[in-house]
C-alpha cells in the first residue's frame, strides 16, 4: 500500500473530473486510492476532425518533413490510425525529428517504438516552442498534428524562426452533449473540479485543494 493510499488525504472530498471518459480512468484511480469520490464529467470529447484530408495529405509526403511536432497524446493516436489506414507503418515517424509537449505525449510516442528528442520542462507550447526553437533550422519543414482550432502561439513562433509549419487538425474537441452544468452545480462545497492535462498534475492540484 502506497503512503498516499494509506494516509487517505483526500477523504470526505467530492472530485469533479472533467477529462475525457476514455482517459479519466487511470487520473480517477489515483484520486479513489487516495480517499476521493470521484464523478466523472466530460467536458469535452474527442472526434474526428471535419475531414481527414488535411492530415492524410500530410501523410503521404511524411518524407519531406524534418519535424513531427505532437501537442497531446490523442494527436500521436490519430496520427497512429491515419498511417495505418493508408497502409504505412508508424516507424517512418522514426526518421523525423521528434518533440513532444509533455511526459504523457512523449509517453504515447515511446509505446509506439518512436522517442521524442524533444520534451520541454514546461508543458504548454510556449516551453514547446522555447525548446525547439535553437533546434529547428531555417527552412526546415514541420508536421504539427493537433486538436483543431487551438491556439497558434506555437506556429507563430517557430514560422518566425523561418520553419515551414504545416499544422494539420488530427481530431476535435467538441463539448458532449450529455455534460449538464447542473451536474456540477449540485456538487457539495467541498467538491473540487479537475482539468489538467496529465494525471499526476491533476493529483498534485487537488492535493494541494484538499490541504
Amino acid at each position: 500500500m502506497t503512503a498516499v493510499a494509506s494516509a487517505k488525504p483526500l477523504a470526505g472530498r467530492l472530485v469533479v473530473v472533467t477529462r475525457p471518459r476514455a482517459q479519466a480512468q487511470a487520473f480517477a484511480s489515483l484520486l479513489e486510492e487516495a480517499g476521493a469520490t470521484v464523478l466523472l464529467v466530460p467536458t469535452i470529447v474527442i472526434e474526428p476532425p471535419a475531414s481527414w484530408e488535411p492530415l492524410d495529405r500530410a501523410l503521404d509526403s511524411i518524407d519531406g518533413y524534418r519535424w513531427a511536432v505532437f501537442t497531446s497524446v490523442n494527436g500521436v493516436e490519430m496520427t497512429r490510425r491515419r498511417l495505418e489506414a493508408r497502409g504505412r507503418e508508424v516507424g517512418v515517424l522514426r526518421e523525423r525529428r521528434l518533440a513532444a509537449i509533455g511526459p504523457a505525449t512523449a509517453g504515447a510516442l515511446r509505446e509506439l517504438g518512436l522517442e521524442p528528442e524533444v520534451v520541454p520542462d514546461e508543458y504548454v507550447a510556449e516551453g514547446l516552442a522555447e525548446s525547439l526553437l535553437g533546434l529547428i533550422r531555417p527552412g526546415e519543414r514541420v508536421l504539427l498534428a493537433r486538436a483543431a482550432d487551438t491556439r497558434d502561439v506555437l506556429v507563430r513562433e517557430l514560422e518566425a524562426a523561418g520553419a515551414l509549419v504545416d499544422e494539420v487538425p488530427a481530431y476535435r474537441t467538441p463539448v458532449p452533449g450529455s455534460t449538464s452544468p447542473n451536474r456540477i452545480g449540485r456538487s457539495p462545497a467541498s467538491a473540487s473540479i479537475c482539468s489538467a492535462r496529465s494525471p499526476s498534475l491533476g493529483f498534485l492540484c487537488c492535493m494541494a485543494r484538499a490541504c
